[in-house]
C-alpha cells in the first residue's frame, strides 16, 4: 500500500507547495484520511455523480479559504445558499458559533445581511409584490392561484425602518380598501408626536397568501407566496375587502395569473364580502362583477332548485375548513346552546359520562378533559379525535346519544370533503353536500317546531342550530365546490385546480407560526411587532425561495433540508384525478345521493314527519322553501354603482361569537342588526398614550449609548430628526424618538424588573400597574436607580411577596422623591401600618417629599386575642405630614381572618347609618350608569341586599362576583321578589365557594346570564 501515496501532486505554486511525501502526508492523519475518501468518491460517483457533492463543495471551500488571507475569502452561490439557511433555520448565535470554530467554511455576517437587503424577498408595510410573483410564477411555470386572507394578534409598538424610511406599527391608512404604502414618513419629531398621541397603534396584522396551482408537468406542491403584510385595526369593512379582492384580481390578471379565489377564516366581515361578490343571498345590483370579461360561466342542462349561486361567477370562494371544524365543535361546548335533533339531544355531557365512566379506558375512546375544554376554541386535533370510529361505536351502542354521534358524523363529513387529501373528488362532493341538506333538514324543521316556552327565553330558536356563520359556510363551500367541479368538467380549468385541501386559509396561520418561531433562544418574547414579522418574513421568503430553486435546478451539489417525518409527503400532490374521470361524474346523481343519505341519517328522530306534514320534504319543496327563507331574511344588497362607493351600513352582521352572541334574536335568521362586529376582536388591549412636551427638557448631558448627536453625514440624515434638546439643536435617531415617545407596557413583575435591568439607566419616572406579582425569573443586572425621582406601584391582584420583592425593589430608588404604592398583600404578622412604613420606606429614602399609598392587609389564622383597633392603627400616623389617611380593620372570625385597608385620601368627616325595616326605601335609588363589573365576594350580607334590592339600587346589564351560599342566603334560595328585577339583567354570574350543580331556580333568577362555577376565591 506504500506505493499508492508515494507522492500528491501540488494543484498550484510548485514553490512553495513541493511534492508531498508519504510521511508528510501520515504526520496529518486527516490528509491521509481525505485522500482515502476522495477516492472512495471517486468511485461512487461513477455510479452517482450527484451523491455527496455539496459535501464535496464545502469542503473544497474550506481547504481553498485556509490558503488565502481573510480578505480574499471567497464563497460560491450554493455555500452563500447554505449560509443563509443555516442562519435563518439557526439563528445568529448558532450561525457565528459554526463559523468562528470552522474557519473558511461560512461568509461574514456582513455578507449575509448585504444578500438579505438586497435579495427580492425584501417585504415593505403595504407593498403588495406583484412583480415579484410574477417573476415566482414564471419560475414555476404556472398561472392559476388562490388567494387567502386573516390577520392575527401583534405586540403594539411603533418601530422605524430605515430601509424605508417610514414608521411601522401604525394601522394602514385605506385606499379604496387597499393600504397606502409609505404613507407614515416624516423628519419631523413633533409630527410623529402627533401620530403617537392621536392614532391607535395597530392592534392586528393582516396579512396576503398566494397559493399557486401546480402546473401538468409538476408533481409537488408549490410553497404560498406571501404577497403583502400590513398593520391594521378593527374598522375594516366588508367593502374595504371587496374592493382589496378587485384591486389583488386585476393587478395579478394584469401580470397573466388568473386568480381562481379566496379564502378566509368565516369571520363576518368577510362572509359578507363573499356573499356580495358572489351573488349567494345577495347582490350588488349596479355593479356587476360577474360580467368581467374573465369571469367563469357554467352550463346547467337543467333548473337546479337545490343550487343557489349564479352561473357566471368572477371569483370562487371557501370559508377555511379547519376554522369551520373548530367551529362546529364549539358549538357543542357553548355554555348558551341547546342543540337538539328531533326528540334527541347533542350535549356535551355525552362525553363527560364516556370519560368518567370506569368501562371505558382511554385506549377505548382516546379523549381526554382537554378535548372538550371550551376555553381551547382552536383544538383541531380534538376535532379529529371527535370522529373516531372508536367513539361513534361507543356512542352508537346508547339510544340516547343519537343525537350526539350524528352531530360528530356531520363533522367527519366536513373533514372528508375540504380537508382529507385521500379523497376522491366524488366522495367530496356527495360529503359536502350530504352536510348541507343535513343542515337544511335540521334548519327547517326548528323554523316550523314549536318549542317549549318555559325551556327557551322569549322563544328564541337559534340555540337550538349551528351559529349562523358556520351554516352560511357549510353552503358557501359546497356551492364553490360544486361550481369548481363544473369548470373542470366543461374545461375551463385544469384537472389540477381540484387539489381542494390546498384551498384554505391555512397558509396565512402556517406564516404566523412560522415567524413566531423565529424569535431567538435568548427571547422569551413568543409574538411579533409589525416591523419584527416583516423582518422575519423577509428571511422565511427567502429560504423558501432558495428551497424551490433547489427543488428546480439542475445543481449537482443541491442543499438537502429536513422533513418531519409526518409532512415527508406533505407538499407531494394528493392529485390523481385525470380529465376522463372528472368528465364521468353524473352530478345530479351524487347529489341525489346526498340528499337520501341526509334524510337517512335523520330517519326516526320525529324531524322527517314534522316536514312532510308542512309539504317541506322533498329535494326541491325543501330547497324552495329555505331559498324563500334565507332570501327574504337576507338584507345583502348595494345599489352603488360602483365598487368604491358601496356603503357598509346596509348590510347584515352575522355576529359569529359561539359561546352567547347567538341568543339575542326572537327567531332564527340570516340577518341581524348590529354591523359592528370586528375581525378578531379578541385582540382589545388598552392604547398607549405619551406625555412628552414639544421641548424636549433632561439633566442628562452624556448621550452615550442613544442616537443622538449634534451633526450627521449627509447620506444618513434621513434617519434622523432634528430637535431641541434644552433648547440645543440636536439630531435624534428616528428609532431613538420612537423609545422616546413609547410608554412601556407592563404586566407583572417580570416585566418590570426587565425595563430596570440597565436598559433605562436614565429613566427619571416610572409609573407601573401589573396585574400580578409572582417570583420573577433570574433577572441578571439589579443595580441601583439613582436616576429614578418617580415612581408608582399598582397591582389588580392579591400578592404575597412584599418583603421578599417589592421593598428590594424601592431599596434601589435611593434618590426617590415621590412614591405612590397601590397594593393588596397577605401577611403572616403583623399589618402594614404607619410603623411599618416608616421603618421600612420612608427612613430609607431620605429625599421623598411626597408619599400616597393604597394598601390593602389580609392576615389569616390570626390570634384572636391580639386583635389591633381602628384607633391602634390610625394613631400609628399620627407623625406623618399632612396625615389625610384613613385606616379601619375588618374581622372574619369563621373564615380566621382579618384585614387592614390603609388609604391616605381625606377622612369622612361624619358616617351615618341607616337600618331598611320591611326593606323599605328610606333613601334615595342609588343607580350606577357606567358600572360594567361588581365583584361582592367577601362582604356582609347587608352589603349584598344594598346592590341586589331593587328599592335601594338600580343596576345595569352587569357582570357579577358573588359567594354562591351569600346569594343563596340573600336571595332566599333563589325566591326573594325584591332581588329579582336586578339579577334578571345581569349578563355574567360568577360564583365562588362551595357551589353545587346547576340548577333551575337559580336560572329562573338569573333567566339571562352566562353561569360560571370558579371555586375559592
Amino acid at each position: 500500500q506504500r506505493g499508492a501515496y508515494n507522492f500528491v501532486t501540488p494543484c498550484s505554486n510548485a514553490d512553495s507547495n513541493p511534492s508531498l511525501s508519504f510521511d508528510f502526508i501520515n504526520k496529518y492523519p486527516l490528509l491521509k484520511k481525505l485522500i482515502i475518501w476522495y477516492q472512495r468518491v471517486s468511485n461512487e460517483n461513477e455510479a452517482d455523480e450527484n451523491k455527496d457533492k455539496f459535501l464535496n463543495h464545502f469542503i473544497d471551500t474550506i481547504t481553498d479559504n485556509l490558503t488565502k488571507s481573510k480578505n480574499n475569502f471567497r464563497y460560491s452561490n450554493s455555500i452563500k445558499n447554505f449560509a443563509l439557511s443555516l442562519y435563518i433555520l439557526g439563528g445568529k448565535l448558532t450561525y457565528e458559533f459554526l463559523r468562528l470554530n470552522l474557519p473558511g467554511s461560512l461568509p461574514h455576517l456582513s455578507l449575509l445581511n448585504s444578500l438579505i437587503s438586497s435579495s427580492d424577498s425584501r417585504i415593505s408595510e403595504g407593498e403588495f409584490r406583484f412583480d415579484q410573483l410574477q417573476k415566482h410564477f414564471d419560475s414555476l411555470n404556472v398561472q392559476y392561484a388562490f388567494g387567502s386572507e386573516d390577520c392575527t394578534g401583534i405586540v403594539k409598538r411603533i418601530k422605524y425602518d430605515s430601509t424605508t424610511n417610514t414608521f411601522t406599527g401604525f394601522p394602514s391608512l385605506l385606499d379604496r380598501g387597499v393600504p397606502i404604502k409609505s404613507y407614515y414618513q416624516t423628519d419631523s419629531f413633533d409630527a410623529l408626536k402627533l401620530w403617537f398621541n392621536s392614532i391607535d397603534k395597530a392592534s392586528l396584522l393582516n396579512v396576503h397568501m398566494i397559493q399557486p396551482v401546480q402546473s401538468t408537468d409538476n408533481s409537488s406542491i408549490p410553497s404560498p407566496y406571501l404577497l403583502s403584510a400590513y398593520g391594521i385595526d378593527n374598522t375594516a369593512t366588508a367593502n374595504d375587502i371587496l374592493q382589496r379582492w378587485w384591486y389583488i384580481f386585476n393587478q395579478s390578471l394584469q401580470r397573466n395569473i388568473r386568480i381562481i379565489g379566496f379564502s378566509t377564516d368565516a369571520d363576518p366581515k368577510y362572509l359578507r364580502a363573499m356573499r356580495l361578490m358572489s351573488g349567494f343571498l345577495g347582490a350588488l345590483p349596479n355593479f356587476q362583477v360577474h360580467q368581467h370579461p374573465q369571469a367563469f360561466q357554467i352550463k346547467i342542462r337543467s333548473h337546479w332548485s337545490w343550487f343557489y349561486l349564479r352561473e357566471q361567477q368572477l371569483l370562487l370562494f371557501f370559508q377555511d375548513p379547519t376554522h369551520l371544524v373548530t367551529k362546529w365543535r364549539n358549538r357543542l361546548l357553548s355554555a348558551t346552546a341547546e342543540l337538539c335533533l328531533g326528540n334527541q339531544s347533542i350535549s356535551i355531557n355525552h362525553l363527560h359520562d364516556i370519560i368518567e365512566n370506569d368501562t371505558y379506558s382511554k385506549l377505548d375512546h382516546g379523549l381526554t378533559k382537554s378535548d372538550i375544554n371550551p376555553k381551547d376554541r382552536q383544538n383541531f386535533s380534538s376535532c379529529l379525535k371527535l370522529t373516531s370510529n372508536d367513539l361513534f361505536n361507543i356512542l352508537n351502542a346508547t339510544a340516547d346519544t343519537r343525537g350526539t354521534l350524528l352531530y360528530f358524523q356531520v363533522l367527519k363529513m366536513i373533514i372528508v370533503a375540504y380537508i382529507e387529501k385521500t379523497t376522491t373528488i366524488v366522495e367530496r362532493l356527495r360529503s359536502a353536500w350530504c352536510v348541507v341538506f343535513f343542515c337544511r333538514l335540521w334548519f327547517t324543521w326548528i323554523k316550523f317546531k314549536t318549542f317549549n316556552l318555559t325551556q327557551t327565553r322569549n322563544n328564541n330558536k337559534s340555540r337550538y342550530f349551528i351559529t349562523q356563520p358556520a351554516y352560511l359556510s357549510v353552503e358557501i363551500n359546497a356551492h364553490n365546490l360544486l361550481y369548481l367541479i363544473l369548470l373542470v368538467k366543461q374545461k375551463q380549468l385544469p384537472p389540477q385546480a381540484l387539489n381542494i385541501p390546498i384551498f384554505n386559509s391555512q397558509a396565512c396561520e402556517s406564516i404566523f407560526r412560522n415567524t413566531r418561531a423565529l424569535s431567538g433562544i435568548y427571547s422569551t418574547i413568543v409574538n411579533f411587532t409589525v416591523h419584527d414579522f416583516l423582518r422575519r418574513a423577509q428571511r422565511l421568503s427567502l429560504l423558501n425561495d432558495i428551497k424551490c430553486k433547489q427543488l428546480h435546478s439542475g445543481s449537482v451539489d443541491k442543499l438537502v433540508f429536513p422533513v418531519h417525518y409526518k409532512h415527508r409527503v406533505e407538499r407531494q400532490s394528493s392529485f390523481t384525478h385525470s380529465q376522463l374521470e372528472i368528465d364521468e361524474i353524473d352530478i345530479e346523481r351524487v347529489i341525489t345521493d346526498a340528499y337520501h343519505h341526509a334524510v337517512d341519517m335523520l330517519e326516526g328522530l320525529d324531524i322527517l314527519n314534522l316536514l312532510e306534514k308542512k309539504h317541506v320534504l322533498g329535494l326541491k319543496p325543501l330547497s324552495e322553501y329555505l331559498f324563500r327563507q334565507l332570501n327574504s331574511n337576507s338584507q345583502k344588497h348595494n345599489y352603488s354603482s360602483q365598487i368604491s362607493n358601496i356603503d357598509d351600513e346596509v348590510f347584515e352582521s352575522d355576529d359569529d361569537n359561539d359561546e352567547d352572541g347567538d341568543d339575542t334574536t326572537n327567531d332564527l335568521s340570516m340577518n341581524e342588526d348590529n354591523d359592528d362586529s370586528s375581525i378578531n376582536n379578541d385582540y382589545t388591549d388598552e392604547d398607549e398614550q405619551n406625555n412628552t412636551q414639544d421641548l424636549i427638557n433632561t439633566t442628562k448631558k452624556d448621550f452615550s449609548g442613544v442616537k443622538v448627536a449634534d451633526k450627521v453625514e449627509p447620506h444618513i440624515e434621513h434617519t434622523y430628526c432634528k430637535v431641541k434638546l434644552n433648547h440645543d439643536t440636536k439630531f435624534l435617531h428616528k428609532q431613538t424618538a420612537c423609545w422616546l415617545l413609547t410608554e412601556e407596557k407592563i404586566q407583572c413583575f417580570d416585566d418590570c424588573l426587565h425595563l430596570l435591568n440597565g436598559r433605562f439607566n436614565q429613566l427619571h419616572t416610572l409609573c407601573v400597574d401589573l396585574v400580578h406579582i409572582h417570583h420573577p425569573h433570574e433577572i441578571l443586572n439589579q443595580d441601583d436607580l439613582p436616576n429614578l425621582k418617580c415612581f408608582s406601584l399598582s397591582c389588580y391582584l392579591t400578592t404575597s411577596f412584599y418583603n421578599a420583592l417589592i421593598l428590594p425593589l424601592l431599596y434601589r430608588m435611593s434618590n426617590l422623591e415621590q412614591l405612590g404604592l397601590y397594593i393588596a398583600i397577605t401577611i403572616n404578622t403583623a399589618f402594614i401600618d404607619g410603623n411599618h412604613l416608616k421603618k421600612d420606606i420612608i427612613n430609607r429614602m431620605s429625599r421623598l417629599n411626597q408619599f400616597t399609598f393604597y394598601i390593602h392587609s389580609f392576615m389569616f389564622n390570626c390570634n384572636q386575642l391580639d386583635f389591633p383597633s381602628t384607633e391602634d392603627i390610625q394613631r400609628t400616623f399620627i407623625d406623618f405630614p399632612n396625615n389625610n389617611i384613613i385606616s379601619y380593620v375588618d374581622y372574619f372570625p369563621e373564615a380566621k381572618e382579618k384585614e387592614l385597608p390603609v388609604i391616605n385620601y381625606k377622612s369622612q368627616n361624619e358616617k351615618q347609618s341607616y337600618e331598611s325595616n320591611n326593606d323599605s326605601q328610606n333613601l334615595s335609588l342609588i343607580e350606577y350608569s357606567f358600572l360594567n363589573e361588581l365583584a361582592i365576594v367577601k362582604i356582609h350580607d347587608d352589603y349584598i341586599e344594598q346592590f341586589l334590592f331593587n328599592t335601594k339600587t338600580y343596576l345595569q346589564n352587569n357582570v357579577l362576583h358573588i359567594n354562591y351560599e351569600s346569594l343563596q342566603r340573600v336571595t332566599h334560595n333563589f325566591t326573594r321578589e325584591n332581588a329579582r328585577t336586578n339579577c334578571a339583567k345581569i349578563n355574567k354570574l360568577k360564583l365562588y365557594g362551595e357551589a353545587t350543580c346547576p340548577n333551575s331556580s337559580l336560572q329562573e333568577y338569573f333567566p339571562y346570564a352566562k353561569i360560571s362555577y370558579l371555586g375559592r376565591f
